[in-house]
């Protein structure tokens, strides 16, 4: 990592969670410009899917805190 890098690491460090994520999904944003058009188009559908399976009922949404909880319990197997 270059010392810029390094310096822009350690500013964003200092940042709040929230302000953190946000400036993660902008730095995420700015690299993701040249995305296949054939996997942005299955994502999407991907995406479709699953907003009909919640809608209609099909599949059951796990709070996130119930998420972590399990994972943080497989982890520690």
């Amino acid at each position: 990592m270059t010392a810029m890098a390094e310096k822009v690491l350690g500013a964003a460090l200092e940042l709040t969670p929230r302000e953190r994520a946000d400036l993660a999904e902008k730095i995420v944003a700015s690299i993701e410009v040249d995305m296949d058009p054939e996997i942005e188009a299955a994502q999407l559908d991907e995406v479709a899917r699953r907003q009909q399976q919640v809608g209609s009922g099909t599949v059951e949404l796990i709070p996130g805190d119930e998420v972590m909880r399990q994972a943080r319990d497989m982890a520690k197997r």
